[in-house]
């Protein structure tokens, strides 16, 4: 079986879903493809607290919202700052529900060209076409851990830039 969609966004993750909003307010139709917050959830460290600041830690355009500020009004207690890890994640859920309601958490296997634009096989077999497609998978292939972390455990550090 194969699909068609105007735009594949693959990541389900700040960047992913930022650009996903920002289509879909653009009126584009678009299909999110990942596993929404979950490279966050799964391979940072418990307890971590996020090194950007409250204003450069919104998902997608401040202006358009749904923003840091907005989620911590639904807080009873508000968030630290630094902002925790478990926030981040429970604020990157939180601005999924409300501005990219449908995402589909097949990984893809392979891109390659099609006529009108891209050809994607995802894990389970499926094709997808779409004419646009925005890559935003993350970071995961890309850590890099200094040899002075070496002794340390990987729950205690995860990746440096």
């Amino acid at each position: 079986m194969s699909t068609k969609a105007d735009v594949v966004v693959i990541g389900a993750g700040p960047y992913g879903l930022a650009a996903a909003a920002q289509l879909r307010r653009a009126g584009r139709e678009v299909h999110v493809l990942g596993e929404p917050m979950s490279f966050w959830e799964r391979h940072m460290p418990r307890g971590m607290l996020l090194r950007s600041p409250w204003g450069g830690s919104s998902i997608g355009d401040m202006r358009a919202g749904p923003t840091l500020d907005d989620f911590e009004r639904t807080r009873p207690a508000g968030i630290a700052r630094p902002i925790p890890l478990a926030e981040f994640v429970s604020y990157g859920r939180w601005f999924r529900e409300r501005t990219v309601p449908q995402v589909d958490p097949r990984h893809v296997e392979t891109v390659d060209p099609a006529p009108s634009g891209y050809r994607l096989r995802l894990v389970d077999g499926e094709t997808m076409e779409c004419v646009r497609l925005v890559v935003a998978a993350g970071i995961a292939a890309f850590a890099s851990r200094p040899r002075e972390f070496d002794g340390l455990p990987a729950e205690l550090a995860s990746h440096s830039s």
